[in-house]
């Protein structure tokens, strides 16, 4: 490395450095950590815990069954991409550009708040996580 560039990557860190340091000094806050949210040895302690493990274990079960249901799901979809046949070709590739131009977030809310109500069916909050992602 060239003198110029160590240079100049001395004098980004000291700048860095000592901008952390200024706006460090900037915050009034006091903040505490409250760690007996979560604390096992105490009754609230121990539902808390008891409703974060329940959720984890809830997404990792979604997300499971979400990548199960898609690779199954995007091979049948990638068969038609795969065949001589322009037309099964091209709907391929406006279903594939389509679904891929929406945002995750999106979808997440249509399926959950917009499916339900165009189709007239009912979705459970699993359902409809597996059917979006």
């Amino acid at each position: 490395m060239c003198d110029a560039s160590r240079k100049l990557r001395g004098r980004l860190c000291l700048v860095l450095l000592a901008s952390a340091a200024l706006l460090g000094g900037c915050s009034k806050i006091d903040y505490s950590w409250g760690w007996y949210v979560v604390w096992p040895s105490t009754d609230q302690g121990r539902t808390n815990l008891e409703f974060l493990i329940d959720g984890y274990l809830e997404t990792i079960t979604l997300s499971i069954t979400a990548m199960t249901l898609s690779i199954i799901a995007g091979f049948v979809v990638s068969l038609p991409g795969l065949s001589s046949n322009k037309y099964a070709r091209g709907c391929n590739r406006v279903y594939v550009e389509t679904f891929r131009s929406i945002p995750m977030l999106v979808a997440l809310l249509w399926v959950y708040y917009g499916l339900p109500v165009v189709l007239a069916i009912e979705l459970g909050v699993f359902a409809a996580g597996v059917l979006a992602l």
